[in-house]
């Protein structure tokens, strides 16, 4: 997985689980908070793609691509499943 952005600071993280029993990885958003607590909301287009050490991470499959307009990261609307792992 990669992750790109305009924006060095954007308050958005990936995780990624293996769920070996039903052959697929969970990925889901992790986001910032702020020093009272609360989560950052985000804002943006974004795009969750694969690539593949077979070939050197030259091609990049689309997996998802959502908007968040103003959302928070942890809300489980942003919760995603790769099925395309071997």
């Amino acid at each position: 997985m990669q992750g790109t952005s305009v924006d060095i600071e954007y308050p958005l993280k990936l995780r990624c689980k293996n769920n070996y029993d039903n052959g697929y990885i969970e990925l889901y958003l992790v986001g910032d908070y702020y020093e009272d607590g609360t989560e950052k909301m985000c804002t943006g287009t974004f795009m969750i793609s694969r690539g593949s050490d077979k070939d050197n991470y030259f091609e990049w499959n689309e997996i998802v691509k959502f908007n968040m307009d103003g959302g928070l990261p942890s809300d489980q609307r942003y919760h995603f499943k790769d099925f395309t792992v071997e």
